[in-house]
C-alpha cells in the first residue's frame, strides 16, 4: 500500500514544485535571489523517505518564497520613503544599509520560531506537512533554513544556508546641502530646562536625543508648526527624532588658508597718515600751532575723536591697496566710515579693537574680507548695508564677544572656541573649534550654526532660528526653530539614484541532516 502511494505523490508534488518554481521566476522579474554556484550534495533518499523528502524540499520552497516576498516589501517601503526625501536628506539615507538592517531585524525575529505548512497536496487523504525553521548563524548576515517534511510515518530533514547579499547598482547625482533639521548632532542632543525645539532632530542614534519633562518638541506641517507639545519619554520611537549617520565633518567650506598665507607674506602697511589740528596763536605776528594726530603709523590704524574727520560719511576712508595688512585696527567710541567700492577689499588684522560703542560702517557694494588673528575689545558694531562682510578668525585663542557686539556678514573660526550671542553676527556661524557657546540673543532670519567638531551649548534664553549642526548639542532654557537659511552655505553633496536590486540573498546547497 505504501508503494502504490509513492508515485502519485511524486508526480503531484513534482507538478506543484514546478508551479512554485514558475511563480518564483515570475516574482523574480522584480528581484532574483542568486544561488551559490557548486555541485548539489547528493541527498540520501530511500523508498521509505522519498515522499517526505519532496515535502521537505517543498517546505524550503515555501520558506524561500515567503522570505523573498517580505524582503521585496521591505525594500519597496524603504525606497518609497527615500523618494519623498530632499537631496540633502537623500545624501544621508543609505537605502541598501537601511533595507539590510530591516531585513536582518525581520529574520532575527523569525529565528528559532518554527512554522508548519499544511498546504501541500494531499495524497490519498493524507495531509503532508512541512515544518520550517530559520536559525541565525554566528557569522554576520548568515542564516540556515531547516525544513522537516512528514507524510504518514515518513520524515526527512533538509537544510539550506542563506546569506544576505543585497546588490543594487546606483548612479550618483550632484546637489547642494540644505539643512532639513532644527538640530543635527553626530553624538548626543540634550534639550532641557523648559526649552523648545520646533522641527526635527537627528543623530546617529535616536536614543542619544534626550528631552527632559519640562521641554517640548513641536512638529511642522507643510506650512505651520503644530501647537502641541511632543515628548516621547526619550524613546527612539519618535517620528520627530531621526536616525541619520551622515558624516558632516567635511561640510565646513575650505578655510582660505592659501589666500591668508599670501597676505601674511606681505609687509605691514608702511604709510603714515595723520590729521592736523591748527591751534590759533593769540599773537597775530606768530605762527599758529600745528599738531599732528597720526591715525596710520607703523602698521597701526587708530580712529578717535581727534582723527575722525578723515573717516566721516562725507569723506570716507579708502585703502590704497585692495589687500592691506595691519598690526592693529582700533576704533575708540566713534563712527568710522570706510568705502570699499564695488570690488573685493581684503583686510588682514593681527588685532581688532572696538571700544566705547564704536561703529565701523562699510560703504560700497563690494565685499570686505576680514582676516583677524585676535579679537581684543568688542564693545562696538560692524555695519554694512549694501556691502558684504566675511569675517575669518585664524588664531588659537578663544573668542568671547561682548553682549553688545554686532556685525554684518558671517563668521568663520578656523580652530578657536567661541562664545557669542545668536545675533552677534547677522549671518551664518561656522567653526572648526571644539566648543561653541551661545549665551542669549535672538535671530529673526534663518541662519546656520555649523561646528562639526564642537560641543555646542545654547543657554540664557537664546532664541535661534535656522539649523544647528555639531558633535554634541545641549539646549538649556532656550528655543530652536528650524527655518530655511537666508544665506545658503555652498556645501556640495552627492546622493544616489537606486536601480532595481539584482538580488537580496545567496542560497547554498540543500543538504540532508538528522
Amino acid at each position: 500500500m505504501r508503494k502504490t502511494n509513492k508515485r502519485p505523490l511524486q508526480k503531484k508534488n513534482g507538478s506543484l514544485i514546478a508551479i512554485l518554481l514558475i511563480s518564483l521566476f515570475i516574482i523574480s522579474g522584480f528581484i532574483v535571489n542568486k544561488a551559490v554556484e557548486g555541485k548539489q550534495i547528493p541527498l540520501v533518499t530511500t523508498k521509505d523517505t522519498k515522499g517526505s523528502y519532496l515535502v521537505a524540499n517543498e517546505g524550503l520552497d515555501y520558506a524561500r518564497l515567503e522570505i523573498k516576498q517580505q524582503m521585496v516589501k521591505i525594500y519597496q517601503d524603504v525606497q518609497k520613503r527615500y523618494e519623498r526625501l530632499s537631496p540633502s536628506e537623500k545624501a544621508a539615507f543609505d537605502v541598501k544599509e537601511i533595507s539590510l538592517y530591516k531585513i536582518q531585524t525581520l529574520l532575527n525575529r523569525k529565528s528559532g520560531i518554527p512554522k508548519t505548512w499544511d498546504t501541500h497536496q494531499k495524497v490519498d487523504d493524507i495531509q503532508p506537512t512541512s515544518t520550517t525553521l530559520i536559525i541565525k548563524d554566528s557569522k554576520p548576515n548568515q542564516y540556515t533554513i531547516q525544513s522537516t517534511g512528514r507524510i504518514g510515518g515518513e520524515q526527512t530533514k533538509l537544510k539550506q544556508s542563506l546569506q544576505l547579499d543585497l546588490e543594487i547598482d546606483t548612479t550618483m547625482r550632484q546637489g547642494r546641502y540644505e539643512p532639513p533639521y532644527a538640530i543635527h548632532a553626530s553624538k548626543e542632543i540634550v534639550v532641557q530646562n523648559a526649552s523648545k525645539v520646533w522641527g526635527l532632530m537627528a543623530s546617529k542614534n535616536p536614543r542619544n536625543i534626550q528631552i527632559d519633562g519640562s521641554s517640548c518638541q513641536y512638529e511642522m506641517t507643510r506650512t505651520n508648526y503644530l501647537n502641541e507639545c511632543f515628548n516621547d519619554g526619550n524613546t527612539e520611537a519618535s517620528d520627530l527624532k531621526i536616525w541619520n549617520e551622515q558624516n558632516f565633518n567635511n561640510f565646513l567650506p575650505t578655510f582660505p588658508t592659501n589666500e591668508l598665507k599670501t597676505i601674511d607674506e606681505q609687509p605691514y602697511n608702511e604709510e603714515e597718515k595723520y590729521v592736523t589740528e591748527i591751534i590759533p596763536n593769540p599773537d597775530p605776528e606768530k605762527k599758529d600751532k600745528k599738531i599732528k594726530y597720526y591715525y596710520l603709523q607703523n602698521g597701526v590704524l587708530t580712529v578717535t575723536d581727534k582723527t575722525q574727520e578723515d573717516f566721516s560719511i562725507e569723506t570716507p576712508y579708502q585703502f590704497t591697496s585692495s589687500e592691506e595688512r595691519l598690526q592693529e585696527l582700533t576704533l575708540d567710541g566713534v563712527d568710522t566710515y570706510i568705502d570699499i567700492g564695488d570690488g573685493v577689499q581684503t583686510l588682514r588684522l593681527d588685532t581688532l579693537n572696538l571700544t566705547g560703542g564704536a561703529k565701523l560702517h562699510i560703504l560700497g557694494s563690494g565685499t570686505l574680507k576680514l582676516f583677524i588673528q585676535k579679537m581684543g575689545e568688542s564693545e562696538g558694531k560692524i555695519i554694512a548695508e549694501e556691502a558684504k562682510v566675511a569675517t575669518y578668525f585664524d588664531g588659537d585663542a578663544a573668542l568671547e564677544f561682548s553682549k553688545n557686539f554686532r556685525s554684518s556678514g558671517f563668521i568663520y573660526t578656523k580652530k578657536a572656541d567661541v562664545t557669542l550671542r545668536a545675533n552677534t553676527y547677522k549671518g551664518n556661524i561656522l567653526s572648526g573649534g571644539k566648543r561653541v557657546v551661545m549665551n542669549g540673543g535672538k535671530t529673526n532670519i534663518g541662519k546656520l550654526l555649523l561646528a562639526p567638531k564642537a560641543n555646542i551649548e545654547l543657554k540664557d534664553k537664546t532664541n535661534f532660528k535656522g539649523s544647528i549642526l555639531g558633535q554634541a548639542i545641549v539646549v538649556t532654557d532656550s528655543n530652536v526653530q528650524h527655518k530655511p537659511l537666508k544665506d545658503n552655505v555652498n556645501i556640495p553633496i552627492q546622493y544616489a539614484v537606486y536601480d532595481k536590486p539584482k538580488h537580496f540573498a545567496l542560497y547554498g546547497q540543500i543538504k540532508q541532516f538528522e
